[in-house]
């Protein structure tokens, strides 16, 4: 093909304004296709996500003086609910034994970046992002494995986002 092309449809959806709406599209085909998969599927597809958003949210955590090195689970568990009071949203973590950890919040909506972004609608699936970053970041807090669960979401329909982990 001729290098002195003039601009293709490609060209033209990722120079322009259009590549927003394109995005948002092509980001909830993915995310109404997730619907169709079993929980354990879905997973699988945003957990690399999941990376991405925990890198995010540590960075910005970080930012505000946070330092996920600096806590055993206990220690954790109390920064958390401190900073949940200071900075909202509304919610709390506890242990429920020396290896298990409840956290809940109450923000009145999704908190998605992708759905306060408007590039996605509301979806439990989405949920097994902030699921995976709750489990990695008590990797990073334990030294050891942990497995979560979402047990009720927001985007679910529920009135709060409240989530399992116990370190293996």
């Amino acid at each position: 093909m001729d290098d002195k092309r003039k601009h293709d449809f490609s060209d033209t959806i990722a120079q322009s304004d259009m590549i927003n709406d394109y995005t948002k599209g092509w980001l909830n085909a993915v995310s109404e296709a997730m619907k169709e998969f079993d929980s354990e599927t879905a997973e699988k597809i945003t957990m690399r996500a999941a990376h991405v958003c925990e890198k995010n949210w540590h960075d910005h955590m970080s930012e505000h003086g946070y330092d996920l090195n600096s806590h055993d689970l206990p220690s954790f568990v109390k920064s958390l609910n401190e900073h949940v009071k200071e900075q909202g949203p509304e919610g709390y973590a506890r242990m429920e034994d020396k290896d298990s950890v409840i956290v809940v919040f109450k923000p009145g909506k999704c908190v998605c970046p992708l759905v306060v972004s408007g590039y996605l609608k509301p979806s439990f699936n989405l949920c097994s992002c902030p699921n995976r970053v709750f489990e990695i970041t008590l990797e990073k807090v334990t030294l050891k494995n942990v497995k979560s669960e979402c047990i009720s979401s927001f985007a679910a329909g529920d009135d709060s986002c409240t989530f399992r982990a116990r370190v293996l």
